[in-house]
């Protein structure tokens, strides 16, 4: 038994160190198989999505646009296919994690985003809150980040925005303000408010 934990707390290390080389392997389009979310996964996504309105509303409370707020919500619209075969062509393509416990983090990534947009940096879109396992496995994910709802991706307008925006949450990040910054060179970025792997990856904050 002693050697199944240490080979699982090894396994988790090395993937954390392959997770900070490029946290989501599906900006760099590879190839992972899908795998089919079982019955209890199924549910357990139609839970979540059964509070949308109790999340807007609650989302709305913490000063909050109803833009983010729905944002929140939303997976990555380049995946739309791994969704639907991991769910099935009926589920509407949202993700809202049934623990309210949770839901905190994405109000604070939701706040991050309005901060940037205060300092001019336009951020088009948020996506990728909550990821459940068996889909954030056919995505190619960490299994360290998104299937716990303790970070956001969002997307900028330009790569020149992008840039700002890295620099701007690098600081934010020294400050002790959020702990995970990623940057995917594609106009996109890793937003992670209470990541338990707090690094940077993609480009290193100076």
């Amino acid at each position: 038994m002693k050697f199944k934990v240490t080979a699982w707390v090894l396994l988790g290390f090395l993937w954390g160190i392959q997770a900070s080389a490029h946290e989501e392997l599906e900006e760099m389009d590879a190839p992972v198989q899908c795998k089919r979310a079982s019955l209890s996964e199924i549910e357990e996504v139609k839970s979540g999505n059964q509070k949308y309105s109790a999340f807007i509303e609650q989302c709305k409370t913490h000063n909050i646009d109803q833009k983010w707020c729905e944002q929140l919500t939303h997976p990555n619209q380049n995946e739309i296919s791994k969704f639907k075969c991991t769910y099935g062509n009926e589920f509407e393509h949202r993700l809202i994690h049934p623990d309210e416990s949770t839901w905190e983090n994405a109000f604070r990534a939701a706040k991050i985003v309005q901060r940037l947009i205060t300092e001019q940096i336009k951020v088009v879109e948020i996506y990728n809150w909550w990821r459940p396992e068996v889909y954030n496995r056919n995505v190619g994910g960490s299994p360290l980040r998104h299937p716990h709802g303790v970070s956001v991706d969002i997307r900028m307008s330009s790569v020149s925005e992008m840039e700002k925006a890295h620099k701007k949450l690098c600081e934010w990040r020294k400050k002790g303000e959020i702990r995970a910054v990623g940057y995917y060179g594609s106009t996109g970025l890793h937003v992670g408010v209470a990541d338990e792997w707090a690094n940077t990856w993609g480009k290193p904050c100076k």
